[in-house]
């Protein structure tokens, strides 16, 4: 795993390389405090990227900041032709994904490993469950 770094308040990123590739494990709040680290560290990260997966298993909270900083990675990784997946997302986080339309947008997968599309959870060819 690459190198750890503490954020600011309670948020911990660790990260792993792979070419083009760069999954980023968050863990804590993404808030109003921690959010700015986080978009520093993927801000020094992302260029010539293809795919950033943040992995969320530790994540227990995520504000409207945390939101900003999921949106702007999107769109930057969007216009540098790669795509943004987070993956290990847990409940709490989810419904906030759903509440605020990002589940229309984002590629999300839960903890159990299933994707979840647009407020359902797709279960790899079977049939659709409510969340």
């Amino acid at each position: 795993m690459g190198r750890r770094r503490e954020g600011a308040g309670i948020m911990t990123i660790e990260e792993k390389n792979g070419n083009e590739k760069l999954t980023l494990y968050v863990s804590g709040r993404i808030d109003a405090s921690t959010a700015p680290e986080l978009e520093r560290f993927v801000l020094e990260r992302i260029e010539g990227l293809t795919e950033l997966t943040l992995d969320f298993k530790d994540v227990v909270y995520i504000s409207s900041a945390g939101l900003r900083v999921l949106l702007g990675t999107y769109k930057t990784m969007g216009s540098q032709k790669g795509k943004l997946v987070l993956c290990n997302v847990n409940e709490e986080v989810k419904d906030t994904l759903y509440i605020t339309g990002f589940l229309e947008f984002l590629e999300v997968w839960n903890e159990n490993g299933k994707r979840v599309v647009k407020g359902k959870v797709n279960t790899h060819g079977g049939q659709e469950k409510d969340r």
